[in-house]
């Protein structure tokens, strides 16, 4: 079934039915202490979202690093071409321990607890789209999810982005789960940073004579 066929109102409350589904996956991830230097906490991750997207019909691989989370990558329909890549992360920046201390809870109508945000709440919505669309039979795009286990630290542990890089090769479009804003909006880019050492080299001369051959290194 092509998306143009698709009843968007009956999704919708698709969606809202899985509301206390979406909850209670939201804890059970949230409620694992998977920091980045947390290998089987986020290998734990891994296998449990794993599971889901096999029963949704997906092919799934892992792969395997020694001292980082594992890559999780999933693959339904047609993914030599136009397909659709759905990106995000399975590590957190915390501590282990956290979830003792404040594990998942909602207060004030606000979900609190480690990686809730950032980014197991992305995860959810990602697995509960996916979960509605296919049981629409939606095939105009064959679909890869592909979930690093070490974002937080940059994959320094880790090819991790090579095979993110990989993978996405010839896809139409790509959409991470990461944060969004509270306006609902899509967003479009995010800042990024780069860090530089640089070293300037001065060139002497007699500031009476000759000043015009001189460089100063701090101009």
């Amino acid at each position: 079934m092509s998306d143009t066929l698709l009843d968007k109102n009956k999704i919708w409350q698709q969606i809202d039915d899985e509301k206390e589904n979406m909850l209670q996956l939201w804890q059970e991830l949230v409620n694992v202490d998977c920091g980045s230097g947390n290998k089987a906490g986020v290998d734990f991750i891994a296998q449990k979202i794993e599971a889901i997207l096999k029963t949704l019909g997906f092919a799934t691989t892992q792969v395997e690093f020694e001292k980082a989370g594992n890559t999780l990558v999933g693959k339904i329909g047609d993914t030599s071409k136009d397909f659709i890549v759905l990106l995000g992360h399975m590590d957190t920046v915390f501590k282990d321990g956290t979830v003792a201390e404040r594990p998942f809870k909602i207060v004030d109508g606000k979900a609190c607890g480690p990686g809730c945000l950032d980014m197991k709440g992305g995860i959810v919505i990602m697995l509960t789209a996916l979960k509605v669309l296919l049981a629409n039979n939606y095939s105009k795009h064959g679909i890869k999810v592909i979930l690093a286990g070490d974002e937080e630290v940059a994959h320094y542990l880790s090819n991790a982005s090579e095979t993110i890089l990989a993978e996405s090769k010839g896809a139409l479009a790509a959409f991470n789960f990461e944060t969004g804003f509270l306006d609902q909006g899509v967003v479009t880019r995010r800042k990024g940073r780069y860090e530089f050492t640089m070293e300037a080299y001065g060139r002497g001369a007699h500031v009476g004579n000759d000043p015009q051959s001189g460089r100063s290194a701090i101009i």
